[in-house]
């Protein structure tokens, strides 16, 4: 016998040693092959040493916003969804606000103060990784991605609790289910249609040149497919799309 939290520390080890062996031997060989040209040096290592850090704390992201998305869902296809859903929710509704403050306020500007996501690694990676990658000395990628790589240990933290909590009050039933929390069906629905409503809103009002009635239109049909499919999704039967 097995108890539940070793189960739990065993298969969630086992996902970080597999990406820190794959990634330490990539590493290794890399370095070794720069060392026989004689490219290594104090500067390159202090490079090296960051840029895997740098991926260590964003995967430990991912890697617990997927576990998350496994733990509140009941069934692969559904859990890949909700991951998608958790990676993009926050730089897409950041995005939808911004483009209807450019669209609805007489004067709006972000440049001087960047209307950006708070809390999302995933909109932080891609916007900073390049920018790091270009940067003439470690010194100057110490002080661009230390303050990233804390707020992303931090969140990869905060994401852990949420999981481990979710893994004990996780009853075996929800195996098969869509969500593994009924409390939660309204709630999620309520998120996602609200956003996707917004996201086509924004489409359909740029694409009938600034027509705010089709906007409204285009908003409200959306809503209403959105609830319909996210029904047939919770319940795997056509016949609720109907339903609440």
């Amino acid at each position: 016998p097995v108890s539940k939290t070793r189960r739990f520390f065993a298969i969630y080890l086992n996902g970080i040693v597999i990406y820190l062996t794959a990634t330490l031997f990539g590493l290794i060989v890399g370095t070794v092959v720069a060392a026989a040209q004689g490219t290594i040096t104090g500067s390159v290592l202090a490079v090296i040493g960051l840029a895997f850090v740098w991926n260590l704390a964003f995967f430990l992201v991912v890697y617990h916003t997927m576990i998350l998305a496994v733990m509140l869902t009941g069934n692969s296809f559904v859990a890949l969804c909700a991951f998608g859903v958790l990676a993009v929710y926050e730089p897409m509704l950041y995005e939808c606000i911004s483009s209807f403050r450019y669209s609805f306020f007489e004067r709006y500007s972000c440049y001087f103060v960047p209307f950006t996501p708070k809390c999302s690694a995933f909109a932080d990676y891609f916007n900073h990784t390049y920018t790091l990658k270009y940067l003439k000395t470690s010194q100057e990628m110490a002080g661009e991605g230390l303050p990233y790589i804390g707020k992303w240990l931090v969140l990869a933290l905060t994401l852990f609790i949420a999981v481990y909590i979710c893994y004990h009050k996780r009853m075996s039933e929800a195996a098969g289910k869509a969500i593994a929390f009924a409390k939660l069906k309204p709630v999620l629905k309520i998120l996602i249609v609200v956003e996707a409503s917004m996201i086509v809103g924004s489409i359909v009002r740029d694409a009938a040149y600034e027509n705010d009635v089709l906007m409204l239109v285009g908003m409200l049909l959306a809503g209403i497919i959105c609830c319909a499919v996210l029904e047939v999704i919770y319940e795997f039967d056509l016949k609720c799309m109907l339903r609440h």
